[in-house]
This record gives C-alpha cells, structure tokens and sequence, in this order.
C-alpha cells in the first residue's frame, strides 16, 4: 500500500510539471502577445501624431463623436472653425446646428441621421456663421464605426476652411454670367457692324457719286468767285472814280462861288468834298487789295489822313502819331464811318488850332480790340474845348454827325476828355 501510494504521488507530481510547463508556456505566450500588442499601440500612437500633424499643416480639424456618451473630441482647428468649445456648452449639438446657415441646416442634419442609419460616409459643405469672421463655407467629411451587432458606436472625420474657394467660385460664376451678357453684346455688335458695314459700302458709293458732283460744283464755283472778285474790284473801282468825281466837281463847284459865296458856304463845300474824300478812300483800299469785305485800318488811316491835312492847305503840317494794331480789320461800313469821324476830328482840330508858331499840334490816333470791342481813339494838343461843352448841342455840323456816327451807326460809346488839349474814345461792337 505504501508503495502504491508512492507510486500515485510520483505520478500526480508528473502530472503537475506537465501542467507547470504548460503554463510557463502560456505565460510566455501572453508576454509575446503583450509586447505584440504594446507595438501596434505605439505604431497607432505614431500613425495618429503624424496624422494629426499632417491635418494641421493642411488647416484640417480633425474630430471624434463616442455616440454612447455623446461626447465629441475636436481638434484645436475645429474649435477655430466652429467658434466654440464643445465642453464649455450645455448641448454642442444644438450649439452647432443653430450656426448653420438656416438654407443649408435641414439639408446637413439629414444627411448626419443618414450616414448614422446607414453607415454610409459623410460628405457636406454648407454655409456657417461665425461670431467673429461672420459668414464662412465648411467643408465636412465623416464615417461611422459599427459594433459587432452593426450598431454605430463613434464617428470619425474632419472639417476644412473652404472660404476662400467658394468666394472664388462665386467670382467666378459672376464673371461667367458678365462674359456671358458681353458676348450677347459683342454678337449684337457684330450684327450691328455687318449691317452697318452694309450700308457704310452704299453710302460709300453715294458719297463717291456726291463727291463727283460736288468736285464739279466747286469748280464752277471757284470760276465764278473769280469772275464775282473780279467784278467787286471793278465795282469798287468805279465807286472810287465816281467819289472822286464828286471830289472834284465840289471842289470846282467852290473856286465857282468863292467869289460871291460867304467863308461858311465855301467851308462847307470843303467839308463835303472831304466827306466824299475819306469814303473814296475806303474803296480805293479795297480796290488795292484781295479783301473785298475788310478793310486794314493801319494803312487806311494813314493815307487817308494824309489826304486830309493835304486837302486843307495849311502853312504849318501837324506831328501825327499812329497806334494801330497790324492785325486790325474792319468791314467796310465800320471802315467808312470811322473815316468820317477821323475827317471832322482832324479838320476840327487844325481849323481851330493855335497860330503861335512856337506852339506845335500833336494828333494822335489810336486804333486796338479790346475783348469784343474796337476801341477807336483820337486827341489832339489845340485849344481844347469847353469843360461844360455838351455834343449832342452843338453847334457845329461836324461835331454833331461824330456824335451821330459814333453812337448811332457804329452803335458805340462816345466819350470826350477835355485835358490840355481834346481826346474823343469810341467803343464800338467788334464784328466777326
């Protein structure tokens, strides 16, 4: 009995190393897993730092919904983005979707329901407000993780800043609309330009016909502005020789009656014919020159001015002085009237002019635009006349048709100085 029970302790004992062994080996399998599985933790570990890493170099948040205890995990990114931290609202769901633009909210929250149902992945870009930036464009993706029985236990995904991208698009459709609205427009003017290139081509050839004709018409009329230049010179000229007619035949009409006529008849004859003179003069400058309608009243003065004093035949010749601008031109009217005027205002002045030999007559004549006025200026250095003296009652014929001509014909401003001497200044209306 004894040894029998030696024996069944031997064998229990080998019993138990068996089993010791197999434990050792067990054991040393689940260290080998262990270590196993510390690996794979650290490798996720790793994957998950470099992920995160490369989400925030491309301004991506990432995010993690635990469905079970409705507890999200977000991304310092995805705090940016959203403007708020889920741990610091009483429902961040709520908090959420109320930001969403309310175009786009229905659409989002049905889709997050649908990709929980369903499983599907989750794929959204709606339009968020912001309480700092105001409006901005998120793009959001996710997928959802099932339990062995298929349930959804968590939710995974990210969110990206596409702003800028839909204000791009936006210009750019705008854009796309204006290039659209600009090519109606450029095919309306293309059709414009065929229909009016159309009607440029038979408006050329009419233009072509008109210019034809119009040729013709100048040179029949260039001969005969020609032969009307040629008859205005004739004509002047006639009325030249016709004035020195009258000239003459008043002045022989004088030497007829100086013998039986008195001093104030003769001296009328004279002023007459002097009259006549200063208008014979005015033809005659048109007669000499190419301008049929002016006349230059720096040569025009001149030489009828000299006529004047010769016609007087006076011992003693008065120092004359001319400023008149070159560039002047009157039109015959203009020309004739101021010839008139310059008539009694130098024979007025050497008539009554000083018989002291000592004393010298200065006349100066003056003659200048000034803006839309011809300003027409005679004085002279003689006895001057009276402080009081009135024009318009005078007694003298020539004073009286100065003042006529001055105010009425050339439709001017008389005025007299009375200052060592007299000095009659016509403004009168520039003509074109």
């Amino acid at each position: 009995e004894y040894e029998a029970a030696n024996q069944q302790l031997d064998a229990q004992n080998q019993q138990l190393e068996a089993q010791n062994q197999q434990l050792d080996a067990y054991v040393q399998q689940l260290e080998a897993q262990e270590q196993q599985l510390r690996a794979e933790v650290d490798k996720r570990q790793e994957v998950q730092e470099r992920l995160r890493l490369a989400a925030e170099s491309a301004d991506i948040g990432l995010w993690e919904w635990r469905l079970e205890e409705d507890k999200p995990t977000w991304t310092k990114r995805v705090k940016e983005l959203y403007g708020f931290d889920p741990e610091e609202v009483e429902d961040w769901y709520e908090e959420f979707s109320k930001r969403i633009n309310e175009s786009n909210r229905e659409r989002v929250n049905k889709e997050i329901e649908k990709a929980l149902k369903a499983g599907d992945p989750y794929h959204q870009i709606y339009s968020y407000e912001h309480p700092e930036r105001g409006e901005i464009w998120i793009e959001a993706r996710g997928q959802v993780f099932t339990d062995e029985n298929g349930e959804p236990v968590r939710m995974l995904g990210s969110v990206l800043d596409v702003t800028e991208q839909k204000e791009l698009e936006r210009d750019l459709r705008k854009a796309n609309r204006e290039l659209d609205a600009q090519n109606q427009q450029l095919d309306a003017y293309n059709q414009q330009l065929a229909a009016a290139n159309q009607q440029l081509k038979a408006t050329e050839q009419q233009l072509r016909a008109e210019i034809d004709e119009r040729r013709e018409a100048e040179e029949k009329l260039k001969r005969a502005l020609s032969e009307k230049e040629t008859l205005l010179q004739e004509v002047h000229h006639r009325v030249k020789n016709n004035l020195q007619v009258i000239s003459s035949l008043l002045n022989l009409q004088k030497y007829e009656i100086e013998d039986i006529a008195s001093p104030e008849v003769i001296e009328a004859f004279e002023s007459s014919r002097r009259r006549v003179l200063s208008m014979s003069e005015v033809h005659n400058q048109i007669y000499q020159t190419k301008h049929l309608a002016s006349v230059e009243p720096q040569s025009y003065v001149k030489n009828l001015t000299g006529a004047i004093v010769k016609s007087l035949e006076i011992s003693r010749s008065p120092e004359l002085e001319y400023e008149i601008d070159p560039d002047l031109e009157l039109d015959v009217d203009d020309a004739i009237h101021c010839g008139l005027i310059l008539n009694e205002l130098i024979s007025n002045a050497l008539e009554h002019a000083s018989e002291d030999p000592e004393e010298k007559l200065k006349i100066s004549i003056e003659m200048f635009r000034d803006n839309d006025e011809y300003c027409f200026r005679v004085a002279d250095t003689g006895c001057g006349l009276d402080p009081d003296f009135e024009i318009s009652d005078s007694a003298s014929l020539g004073l009286r048709l100065v003042h006529s001509l001055a105010e009425v014909q050339l439709d001017g401003e008389l005025n007299i100085e009375v200052n060592d001497g007299t000095e009659f200044e016509i403004y009168f209306p520039a003509q074109n």
